[in-house]
């Protein structure tokens, strides 16, 4: 009869509701996320954790939870469920925010120290806080295939993406060490050698990492016995897999209260500057590039291109501070720019949201590519309007000319 076809205006209805309903999960995972971060912060800031404790905390997190996590993950993976386009996209993304990220730290100096810094600065606009922050947000918003990918987003990054930036800090501080040395009248030999080995050096710690071991391991384990891998191995790695998301976003939270305690040095306009155009990079050109190139690979599917633009909101991850204090690069800029870039992403993935659910609400995703064409309309306006101001601003005040002229322009 009649009552066995299912009515056309009732499947809109129950399609826009099950569309429409992304903004909730959303504001709770950002909700749950941001205060078990800020629960890390306060046990740090407040000494319940000291230097030690947070340092064990971050070394668990590290070498037994992460490894964890992605062997358990790759293992029980679908690889006729891998998005092969969307792995693509997202590399092209990262290269090509990685190159314009160096290009531009290179464009006033090409010296040993202007490398090193245009490797950390091309790090920070493309590592995202992927398993810590990124993940429980997707899990709630986008299907579980979307989650899976995340998991492969990481190795992508460490093996190919990262060991690039590690050789030009490698090198840049080997080369301004040597430099110093042979000022001083020594033998400048370490340059050479450093320069040699280097590229060897950072390949072999990044196949050597715990990260990689686990992946490889878990294809190998995946492509042979799958179905055959013993239970409590199994279940080993699944119980200490689901502890890294509320350990790394406690971490996280610890990072951030060291990061922004630093010496105590205030930064200089310039460098603020630099933090804040770093920012944007991360946060805002990011994810126009990532629903731009994604977008056009997919056709613009609605929801891997809503994806890919959630994706590139993300803060970048506390280990770029890491790797800033131990080369001994722009570690206060890096650091007080992760604690900037958190502030600024969380209320723009909420933006974001908003978009996509009103998109979403109409039940036509489609429209929500419109909305997003009037927020980059928005904001290149707002860019617009603040390079006029700045402009003005800097023709009218002799003091920023000089300013601008002493800290941005090549010295002679």
């Amino acid at each position: 009869g009649a009552s066995s076809y299912p009515h056309p205006r009732r499947e809109r209805a129950a399609k826009k509701l099950e569309m429409g309903s992304f903004i909730g999960p959303l504001l709770s995972a950002l909700a749950y996320t941001l205060l078990i971060i800020i629960t890390g912060y306060c046990m740090r800031a407040f000494r319940v954790l000291n230097d030690a404790e947070a340092g064990g905390l971050s070394r668990v997190c590290g070498l037994l939870a992460l490894p964890c996590a992605l062997f358990a993950s790759v293992v029980d993976l679908d690889w006729s469920s891998v998005d092969g386009t969307l792995l693509l996209g997202m590399f092209l993304s990262k290269m090509i925010i990685f190159c314009l990220t160096t290009l531009a730290s290179l464009s006033r100096s090409r010296s040993p120290e202007a490398i090193a810094q245009a490797g950390i600065f091309s790090i920070f606009t493309t590592k995202s806080n992927d398993i810590a922050f990124a993940l429980p947000i997707v899990e709630a918003i986008f299907p579980r295939r979307f989650a899976k990918m995340v998991y492969l987003f990481v190795p992508l990054q460490l093996a190919i993406i990262n060991p690039i930036g590690l050789m030009m800090m490698e090198y840049g501080t080997s080369a301004a060490d040597a430099a110093a040395d042979l000022a001083r009248g020594e033998r400048g030999c370490r340059r050479r050698t450093s320069a040699l080995c280097s590229l060897l050096a950072v390949i072999g710690s990044t196949l050597m990492s715990p990260v990689m071991i686990s992946v490889i391991a878990g294809i190998v384990v995946n492509l042979t016995m799958r179905d055959s891998l013993p239970l409590c191995i199994r279940q080993y790695v699944t119980f200490c897999g689901q502890a890294y998301t509320a350990t790394a976003l406690l971490t996280v939270g610890t990072s951030l209260s060291v990061s922004s305690d630093g010496s105590g040095a205030r930064l200089d306009g310039v460098s603020s500057l630099v933090g804040v155009c770093l920012v944007f990079v991360k946060v805002f050109v990011a994810a126009m590039v990532m629903y731009h190139v994604c977008g056009v690979l997919t056709h613009y599917d609605p929801v891997t291109a809503n994806f890919a633009f959630v994706y590139g909101c993300m803060p970048p991850a506390p280990t770029v501070y890491v790797w800033a204090r131990q080369y001994g690069v722009s570690s206060e800029l890096v650091g007080k720019m992760l604690v900037f870039s958190l502030l600024v992403a969380t209320p723009f993935i909420v933006v974001t949201g908003l978009i996509v659910d009103l998109g979403a609400s109409r039940g036509d995703m489609v429209s929500t590519r419109g909305l997003m064409d009037l927020a980059f309309g928005t904001i290149d306006s707002l860019s617009l309007a603040s390079g006029a101001w700045l402009g003005m601003a800097v023709a009218a005040s002799a003091r920023m000319r000089r300013g601008l002229r002493r800290g941005l322009l090549p010295p002679p």
